[in-house]
């Protein structure tokens, strides 16, 4: 797990940044028009009007499933990243065809298949996470990096959820597997 991926999880357990608050942060730097790595190919496609928040939307959702050590099939990731099912296909090629998505078949007989980010597509959601939140007061994800041991996390979400620290540890645990 790299270092920002590793602060995305800390931060959304500790409650300190949600998945939303970032991804909109995201869309900004989309709007502005600057690419991350100074990728023209990426550029061209990502920051193509309507399809951004779709795109993003996409990559972050992949990103924070990845940063679970969860893979993703394909009907889940189109429900979760709120996108049609023929948009996210169309979507998903232009990914797919730049190298930043990762596809894998399931089964022969079967239509699903497992989505994740490549490198290269990781590496351009975490500089884009880390430009978005450079523009924020405090640098949230940079603060979120401070190691807080994993007891004191599951106490913070027991206390907030009203519930004990072993439910939440049981709901970890099913989460994992």
């Amino acid at each position: 797990m790299t270092p920002i991926e590793d602060a995305v999880r800390r931060s959304i357990a500790g409650h300190v940044i949600s998945i939303a608050d970032w991804q909109r942060a995201l869309l900004v730097l989309g709007d502005s028009g600057s690419a991350p790595h100074g990728d023209k190919s990426f550029a061209n496609y990502q920051f193509s009007g309507a399809m951004n928040e779709e795109i993003w939307d996409i990559l972050t959702y992949l990103f924070v499933m990845r940063a679970n050590d969860r893979s993703i099939f394909f009907p889940e990731c189109c429900q979760s990243a709120r996108v049609p099912r023929e948009r996210f296909l169309e979507h998903l090629n232009g990914l797919f065809e730049q190298g930043l998505v990762l596809c894998t078949l399931e089964r022969s007989d079967s239509d699903d298949f497992t989505l994740q980010l490549s490198p290269r597509g990781r590496e351009i959601v975490e500089e884009a996470i880390w430009a978005a939140d450079s523009e924020r007061p405090g640098g949230i994800l940079a603060a979120s990096a401070w190691h807080l041991p994993d007891e004191f996390i599951k106490n913070d979400i027991a206390r907030s959820l009203n519930v004990s620290s072993s439910a939440v540890e049981r709901h970890l645990a099913n989460f994992r597997e």
